[in-house]
């Protein structure tokens, strides 16, 4: 249910018999409600069965750079910072649904349902064990941050942190700009501009050396470019991509109206 979600992200510290009784009793008042189709739901799930099941899941057979099951493509014009891209959905409209209630409606319990699937792909909760020391959150502005209250790579990665038992650094990157066009720049242009975007902070300890970028949704990879480059140029020896869900077919950094939708703030992942 969208209202006893809220209200268990709200009370994050009272008993854990405490926030049972409040959210079953506001289920007694308002009935569970999909977050997609808005149809009757399980009490526990943001989700209906119908929706759950639609849920667009990336199997352990994916490309092992894009992380794609439909890869057909072989990399080798390959000229990211980061060494390869996971991924646990294929972005589509219910997924969408749980982003959005995540993002701006303070679902904070939408990450942790997302992330509990990676405990069943064993081979890839072991990748990422044995291959990254630390996650980093993809930052926000300010700004954002103040409008939302929260960062929301900051919720998928402290979730993936408990499964993954690794530590989280939430301070070594930063963000500048809040928004800038870049649709008369060239792609050139536009990689440097997001390079000007964010920075390494140096009051922040960087003692992990193999670091895995968090962030919700993959779309042209130019925010994950632009902060592995400085993560690389900051003394990582090994930058990964994690986000929650990727987009379609492995898509060039070039794709200029994505690259300005997704990444720059103007579209609906901003």
């Amino acid at each position: 249910m969208v209202r006893t979600l809220h209200i268990k992200s709200r009370i994050p510290k009272l008993p854990q018999r405490v926030r049972f009784a409040l959210g079953w009793l506001g289920e007694m008042v308002v009935p569970p409600i999909c977050v997609h189709c808005h149809s009757l739901r399980f009490a526990s799930l943001p989700l209906c069965r119908q929706c759950y099941r639609s849920l667009s899941r990336i199997s352990s057979q994916c490309c092992r750079l894009c992380g794609l099951d439909d890869c057909q493509n072989d990399h080798k014009d390959w000229d990211f910072p980061f060494s390869e891209v996971k991924g646990l959905y294929s972005k589509n409209p219910i997924f969408d649904s749980l982003i959005y209630g995540l993002k701006y409606q303070s679902m904070h319990p939408n990450a942790a349902f997302l992330t509990q699937i990676l405990r069943f792909n064993s081979d890839l909760l072991k990748h990422l064990r044995n291959n990254y020391d630390v996650l980093i959150p993809v930052p926000i502005h300010g700004i954002r941050r103040r409008e939302r209250g929260f960062n929301q790579a900051e919720l998928i990665a402290e979730s993936l942190a408990a499964q993954l038992s690794l530590p989280i650094n939430k301070h070594l990157l930063v963000r500048h700009t809040f928004k800038s066009s870049q649709t008369k720049l060239s792609r050139s242009e536009r990689k440097a501009n997001l390079l000007k975007t964010f920075s390494h902070n140096p009051k922040a300890s960087m003692n992990q050396s193999r670091m895995l970028l968090v962030d919700d949704v993959f779309t042209t990879g130019a925010t994950s470019s632009a902060c592995a480059q400085i993560l690389m140029d900051s003394g990582a020896s090994k930058v990964g991509v994690f986000c929650l869900a990727l987009v379609g077919k492995w898509k060039p950094l070039d794709d200029l109206a994505l690259a300005a939708k997704m990444d720059i703030g103007l579209g609906f992942f901003s």
